[in-house]
C-alpha cells in the first residue's frame, strides 16, 4: 500500500478469514445474531478457550425443544495481526508493522467495503 499497491482484492478473498469447527465448541443455538466477540490470544490454542472468548455473552447452550435451534458458523479475523510478531510466552515482539494501519493511511476507498474491514470497525464501535 506504501508502495501504491492495491490491495482490496486481497481482503476480499478469504486469505484472513478462517473458519473453524471445534467439537467441544457447542454447534447450535437459539440465539440467531451475528456476534464479535474478542480474542487476543493465540490461534492455536483457541480450541480450549470457548469461556474466554464468550464468556457470560453465550453461554453454552442448554436445549430446549420448545425453541429454534441455529447453526452456529465461528470465524476468526486474522487480519489485525498480521504483521506483529509474538514470542512463545505470547508476548508482542514487534507491532511496527501493522496492516491496519497501513489501511487507514491508505486512498483506497474500496477498502472499507469488505467485510473483514467492516467486522473490524463494527467491533470497536459496540
Amino acid at each position: 500500500m506504501e508502495k501504491g499497491i492495491f490491495i482490496s482484492d486481497l481482503l476480499t478473498s478469504e486469505v484472513f478469514k478462517k473458519d473453524f469447527d471445534f467439537d467441544e465448541w457447542p454447534q447450535t443455538h437459539t440465539y440467531n445474531a451475528k456476534m464479535l466477540m474478542p480474542y487476543n490470544g493465540s490461534m492455536f490454542q483457541l480450541i480450549d478457550k470457548y469461556d474466554v472468548v464468550f464468556g457470560h455473552e453465550l453461554s453454552k447452550p442448554k436445549y430446549d425443544f420448545n425453541r429454534k435451534m441455529y447453526k452456529i458458523k465461528y470465524t476468526l479475523n486474522i487480519l489485525p495481526i498480521v504483521g506483529e510478531h509474538y514470542n512463545d510466552n505470547n508476548e508482542r515482539v514487534r507491532e511496527d508493522i501493522k496492516i491496519m494501519d497501513l489501511c487507514q493511511d491508505s486512498e483506497e476507498l474500496c477498502l472499507f467495503d469488505t467485510t473483514l474491514i467492516m467486522d473490524i470497525i463494527a467491533f470497536k464501535w459496540q
